[in-house]
Order: structure tokens, then sequence, then C-alpha cells
């Protein structure tokens, strides 16, 4: 184990990160824990076994406070302040270690600057930190530093959790160390109890990732029902075409994305219309949301002309 950690730090100092010996391990947050003042109060409450009563801990700061106020959530795993917090349907529970204010920077920089960490943006980067620590303040700590710095979107799950029911360990895993849960500690479960564990836990995520995938559905099926009566052409309209072709050297908020103007030849149905933009050109069939009406003073009257020699001929 000590190869692997060592080998990680080698590793993330070649890859341009800080210095590996500033990251914080779990020794240097145990440490960190006793030399923080407002942790050193939480410590003697959860040791003692008592909470204070709110007036012997109003005159202390916000940070303190908050502790306070999640005294049910608190407890001592391997000698370091944790926070169990749950899932919101209650069916999964995570043991966050409590990071001391002068940790919080090494953290976020492992699990958002580093090339382990992706640079993800806030919500995912907020994800990893409750996969693991927690301090008050958390989420505005993250949206600062994304900002400073910047799951499936439709399942809300990584694919390797759908896959084997369990997130992948990163390096700051290695080195910091994760306080497990009471079914995570293969120590403590056989193995028929470990197989229950992991058919429930896969059965929970793919029920979840399910009614997402449904509710995702849902709202893609009502902006198509609703988004293509804003924009409804008929035969004849002159229209731009949204077409954006990326030009190498030249930056995407230079480049015009629409292209015209085209006439509406046939309307296909709601959805799908045929375009054509001059007589010479080939006719294109393309969805309505790529379509805006031409209000210039130009339009094309290519169409007109052709019917009128029609006539004369």
């Amino acid at each position: 184990m000590t190869e692997t950690v060592e080998h990680v730090r080698s590793v993330t100092d070649k890859t341009g990160n800080d210095n590996p010996e500033m990251t914080p391990t779990k020794d240097r947050l145990r440490e960190e824990q006793e030399q923080d003042k407002d942790l050193q109060l939480v410590r003697q409450w959860l040791d003692n076994g008592g909470l204070p009563k709110w007036q012997e801990i109003s005159r202390y700061g916000p940070n303190v406070k908050g502790y306070w106020l999640q005294w049910d959530s608190l407890c001592v795993r391997d000698d370091l302040i944790t926070r169990k917090w749950e899932s919101r349907d209650g069916k999964a529970t995570v043991c966050q270690t409590i990071v001391p204010v002068s940790c919080v920077d090494e953290i976020l920089r492992e699990l958002h600057d580093s090339r382990a960490g992706g640079h993800f943006g806030v919500n995912r980067t907020l994800a990893r930190v409750r996969d693991r620590y927690y301090w008050i303040n958390c989420r505005r700590s993250v949206e600062e530093w994304c900002k400073k710095s910047s799951q499936h979107e439709d399942t809300g799950y990584t694919p390797l959790m759908l896959l084997t029911g369990r997130e992948m360990k990163l390096p700051i895993d290695l080195i910091h160390g994760k306080p497990l849960t009471d079914d995570e500690d293969g120590d403590r479960a056989t193995l028929p109890e470990f197989v229950a564990s992991l058919e429930e836990r896969l059965k929970t995520v793919h029920e979840f990732a399910r009614n997402r995938l449904l509710l995702t559905s849902d709202r893609m099926k009502m902006r198509l029902d609703v988004k293509p009566g804003q924009n409804v052409f008929k035969e004849g309209d002159a229209v731009w075409l949204y077409q954006l072709q990326r030009k190498k050297g030249l930056s995407p908020k230079l480049q015009r994305p629409w292209e015209g103007p085209y006439l509406i030849v046939k309307k296909m149905n709601d959805l799908l219309y045929r375009i054509q933009m001059s007589p010479k050109t080939k006719p294109k069939v393309v969805h309505v949301e790529r379509l805006s009406l031409y209000r210039g003073k130009d339009p094309p009257t290519w169409r007109l002309q052709e019917a009128v020699r029609g006539e004369q001929s």
C-alpha cells in the first residue's frame, strides 16, 4: 500500500501538480483536526458523549454552530471526525471526513485542478467532494474555487456505478484514505452478505437511473411538442438555416452560424422541411429547429421568376 501511495505521489508530482508532500494525508488530516480550534470543541463533545446547550456555544463562530446543528450526523471513525451523509432517498450513506479549514484548498486542488481531477464544473466537483469530505459552506467553497480556476447528466450516475455498483477510487483516495461505511467494510461482511448488498445496490442504482431517463425523455418530448409550434413555415417562405461550420484558425464566436436565405420548397411534416437556396443548388431536408424566418429586404425570388417564365412559355 505504501509503495502504491508513493507511486501516485511521484506521478502527481511529474504531471505538474503541487508538491505531493503538501497533500493532506489521513494522518495529517487527523493532526489538522486536532489543531483546528473549532474542531477541538466538536471532538470534545463527541468524546464526552454530550451536546452542550445553545447558550454555551452561541458565542462561537458559524462553523461551531453549524456542526452543533448537525450533532446527530457526527461521529468518530479511524480517530477522525466524520459526518454521516444520506442520499435523498435515504438508501445510501456516505461517511465524510470533516476537513479542517487549513486543508480545504488542498482538497479542492486535488479534486478539481489536478489532471486526475479533470477540471469538472461545480456539480461534478461538489459530488466528488461530498463523496469523501465535508466542511461548513462546502458548496460555496466549491463554487468559488471552480469560478476561480470552472455524473452522467441524464442518469445521475457514472457508467462505472451503473456497471459495478460502486464508484472508482481516485488517486486522492489512495493518498488520503476514505472512511468506509458499514456495508462497504469487506472485513465485516461475509461473501453472501457482500453479494446481497451488491445486488441491492445495483437494483437501487438501476431503478434510479431508469426514473431519471424517463424524466429526461418526458422533458424532451415536452420541448419537442411545444417548440415546433413556435416556428411554422409555409411553402415560399424565406428562412435562415443554422449551419455552424468550424474553420481552422478562426474563433467560433467570429463565425456566422446562419446561412441563407433559403426558400421553403415543401413542408414534409411539422418537423421537417425541404429547402433550397437557388435553382442550381441541391435541396436539403432539415429539422424545423434549424430554421428561422428571414426578415431581410432582399428575399430570394428565383422561385417566382421560374413560375413567370413557365407561364410565358
